[in-house]
């Protein structure tokens, strides 16, 4: 049975663990994206899909959101 000392040691290993691995995990995602950002292809090809995106979700909020109310006649 681990004594308190040992579970606090843990404990906090394993939380300085976890923010190590978070901060490599971000600035992997950061160089990955940097990449990425410089190829005018994947540039390219990333503005077309992000604007089918947004026009596919105007469509869609535009069957499906009530029609706007003036509130100068309410």
């Amino acid at each position: 049975m681990p004594t308190y000392l040992t579970a606090l040691i843990e404990r906090s290993v394993q939380a300085s663990l976890v923010n190590t691995i978070s901060r490599t995990t971000e600035h992997i995602a950061e160089e990955l994206a940097a990449d990425l950002l410089r190829d005018p292809e994947f540039r390219a090809t990333m503005r077309t899909l992000v604007r089918a995106a947004f026009e596919q979700a105007l469509t869609e909020l535009a069957h499906t959101a009530p029609p706007p109310t003036d509130p100068a006649r309410t």
